[in-house]
């Protein structure tokens, strides 16, 4: 990790981002991996890859740190609640929603009890929940940012949808 934040923090980008996983937070011990592309073959559920890649709350200080250290902003996206509590800790500048994440209000509920700023991943909803999301964190007085995203890699181009930007800038007066 090191190493690739060394690598990352000499490039020009303003921000380093990660995933904060917490195996015990998001995972049962028998749920089925949903594809096996580029998973090790001695981990045995997803609960065993969840805990493979996670890092402790000291660990996770220890990154904020590093990433500080190279000027650049350290944006990790929580999985769970006790993957937010863990990040508060590491003094972020926002908190990054992922696209899994959209739907889940205790997460978003908990983001909203914070100072900081939500960046919203948009690439599993619809246009409608889209807006019924940037007008809920409107009337809550939050400061966010909404990402147009794809899940879908590779991407093909006339699905990017960078059209939305624009759109949503316009219509919602958003980020």
């Amino acid at each position: 990790v090191k190493e690739i934040i060394k690598t990352i923090g000499s490039t020009k980008v303003d921000a380093i981002k990660f995933q904060t996983h917490f195996a015990d937070s998001e995972s049962t011990f028998d749920e089925p991996f949903r594809s096996t592309i580029n998973i090790k073959k001695n981990l045995t559920s997803r609960y065993k890859y969840w805990e493979s890649v996670q890092f402790t709350e000291k660990q996770w200080i220890e990154i904020s740190k590093l990433v500080k250290k190279q000027n650049k902003f350290f944006l990790s996206s929580p999985f769970s609640l006790k993957g937010l509590h863990c990040l508060l800790k590491t003094n972020m500048k926002a908190i990054k929603i992922g696209s899994g994440e959209f739907f889940s209000q205790d997460l978003i509920n908990s983001c909203l009890n914070t100072r900081l700023p939500i960046i919203i991943s948009t690439g599993l909803s619809n246009i409608s929940e889209i807006k019924k999301m940037i007008m809920f964190l409107k009337k809550k007085k939050k400061k966010f940012i909404i990402l147009q995203c794809n899940t879908s890699y590779p991407t093909k181009l006339e699905e990017i949808g960078v059209n939305y930007i624009r759109q949503w800038k316009k219509k919602y007066n958003c980020n």
